[in-house]
């Protein structure tokens, strides 16, 4: 019976799903926010003096900045009210919280697990860095708009679904009919083409003066040695001057300042915007990174060792102030 019922809701489409889901909110609120004060604990396999302490699943590929190859271990659960004393058991700790718990935690380090990346459309795209690099490669590509659910069917199946799920070891996969669904409202489906064949895409929708691109797919990854993923950028941008929008919303990146996705992203002169749709934060204790981007005093900040660092002026450039620190041992 129960599985009859999830296969019976798995086949809803979008918005039956979001009808469903408004008259439930009452109940998913209280449900959510009792999950939010129950919390597990892991250990790092072979050092007993690390925790992560989480009250959602836990994100190894963040851990991964920090202890590259660290192996969880599930050891207990707690709650929200004994995290303080929970954590001055360990040299160091890193714990997900809801915000507002944040407030409790000022001994410590703030940061997020996602940021976003915003192009403000004024700048013209010629002056951007990725553009001057990748002109000519740039050029071996066109674009084209679609609406058709058939195309966005295909770009689905054999460009998204492909490409999320090899290039991220814990993909958040969106279901098909949140895409068919903004399909027929305010999204489009920007298609990429190479001699003719399409080879990648971006699902994107406009809100306000904004323009998102928010879902991207290359048909295979050899594309991606060619410049694929650019020219998806670089026809998002043309796009959205297309649609008389202010600002291009790149979509998520992780909170390191030389990440690879976050500095791709401000070669196109993306600036680091706060996250509207993330809830959680991370407070981070005796545990710190250079280039890490932090909450302190409502403002993003990157981490620096150094008061002479030479690199401070892509700090400039990615829309965040420089926090100068010591390196821990």
């Amino acid at each position: 019976m129960i599985k009859k019922i999830v296969l019976a809701y798995h086949n809803l489409s979008y918005q039956k799903k979001m009808w469903i889901g408004k008259c439930l909110f009452p109940v998913k609120l209280l449900i959510k926010s009792i999950n939010e004060l129950c919390f597990d604990v892991y250990r790092f396999s072979g050092d007993p003096n690390i925790a992560y302490i989480t009250s959602i699943d836990p994100d190894p590929s963040f851990i991964e900045y920090f202890y590259p190859g660290a192996v969880l271990e599930k050891t207990g659960r707690i709650y929200a009210w004994s995290l303080r004393r929970f954590a001055r058991r360990f040299d160091r700790t890193i714990i997900c919280m809801p915000r507002y718990l944040g407030f409790f935690f000022n001994d410590g380090i703030i940061t997020v697990p996602w940021v976003r990346q915003v192009l403000d459309l004024n700048i013209p795209v010629t002056e951007t860095k990725n553009y001057k690099n990748r002109k000519n490669r740039l050029s071996a590509y066109e674009f084209e708009i679609s609406k058709d659910p058939a195309v966005l069917k295909f770009f689905y199946e054999k460009m998204y679904l492909p490409y999320v799920s090899t290039r991220h070891d814990n993909p958040l996969i969106q279901d098909f009919s949140k895409f068919d669904y903004f399909l027929r409202k305010n999204g489009e489906l920007l298609l990429v083409k190479k001699n003719g064949q399409p080879v990648g895409g971006a699902f994107c929708k406009i809100v306000g003066d904004t323009y998102h691109g928010t879902n991207t797919g290359l048909i295979d990854d050899r594309f991606l040695r060619e410049d694929a993923m650019s020219a998806i950028y670089y026809f998002e941008i043309l796009r959205a001057k297309e649609r008389n929008a202010r600002y291009l919303d790149f979509g998520e990146s992780r909170p390191f300042l030389f990440d690879g996705i976050l500095k791709h992203k401000k070669r196109w002169s993306a600036r680091v915007a706060p996250n509207a749709e993330n809830n959680y934060i991370y407070y981070l204790k005796n545990l710190v990174r250079e280039d890490l981007i932090i909450l302190e005093d409502h403002q993003f900040k990157a981490i620096s060792f150094s008061e002479n660092d030479p690199s401070s002026s892509k700090y400039a450039t990615a829309g965040v102030g420089i926090k100068v620190i010591s390196p821990m041992s």
